[in-house]
């Protein structure tokens, strides 16, 4: 009946925040880590080319898209394996990258403008 209905579903939440959490962790501290090697490294050549631009486009968009796919390689397989087919579980995990990619490539616009506003903003890069 409804209880059983209610149960089930209801008995899935700990196991997607937990697949929540861990994938969050995991792709953040990856991207976190892989942005500021690469600012790090190229920091110096954006501002002898004067191409911040182009390359903090490039720096977010190559990182956010590791982070992605990090973040769904972690969270659908932890949410729903055993509980769908393996092929489902995989194609989700590229279907959920894919359609991440593709807002992140439509919001990175955003970051520049920000990053153009604030320009003059003195930054500290150790």
């Amino acid at each position: 009946g409804l209880s059983d209905v209610w149960n089930y579903f209801m008995l899935q939440t700990p196991r997607i925040v937990l697949a929540s959490y861990s994938a969050f962790l995991a792709a953040e501290l990856l991207d976190a880590t892989v942005f500021a090697e690469i600012k790090k490294r190229v920091y110096r050549f954006e501002l002898s080319v004067g191409s911040m631009v182009k390359f903090a486009m490039l720096r977010s968009l190559g990182t956010d898209v590791v982070n992605m796919f990090v973040d769904s390689l972690v969270f659908f397989p932890l949410a729903f394996a055993f509980l769908l087919p393996w092929e489902d579980v995989w194609g989700m995990v590229w279907y959920g990258t894919y359609a991440k990619v593709l807002l992140a490539t439509l919001d990175t616009p955003w970051f520049i403008a920000f990053r153009l506003l604030t320009k003059d903003v003195r930054r500290v890069i150790d």
